[in-house]
């Protein structure tokens, strides 16, 4: 990883899903930002920077589409994951989608390559 550790906008409305990947991401270096919804996920998209989006899809104020909208407007778009328990059409989204419940060795090396993407934007 590199040495600038990278900053994870992480949006899931499940209070104990939040905390546990939180934690798992923290403990690799990573820099993670929690949301609990679309709203303050898109606002924290506009106001702030990001290497990757990690997104529950079905929350009560809109959907993981809304936010992966947000991420493709920066510039650079920045790279997102859907982590859910019931998974959407894959076709409609064209980001990874995980499912839910999902183990570090899942998790993690999409996060990373989710980062690296990102920052490759960035210098080109």
């Amino acid at each position: 990883m590199d040495p600038v550790p990278a900053r994870v906008l992480l949006v899931e409305d499940d209070r104990r899903a939040r905390t546990s990947i939180a934690r798992l991401l923290r403990k690799r270096g990573y820099q993670v930002t929690l949301c609990d919804g679309v709203r303050s996920a898109c606002d924290q998209l506009a106001h702030a920077d990001f290497d990757a989006v990690i997104t529950d899809f079905w929350m009560a104020d809109g959907t993981g589409s809304d936010v992966i909208a947000a991420a493709r407007r920066r510039t650079p778009p920045i790279a997102a994951v859907v982590v859910t328990a019931a998974p959407p059409s894959i076709h409609d989204l064209q980001v990874p989608c995980l499912v839910k419940p999902l183990g570090a060795d899942e998790l993690l090396p999409v996060v990373a390559a989710l980062v690296e993407d990102t920052r490759e934007r960035r210098t080109t």
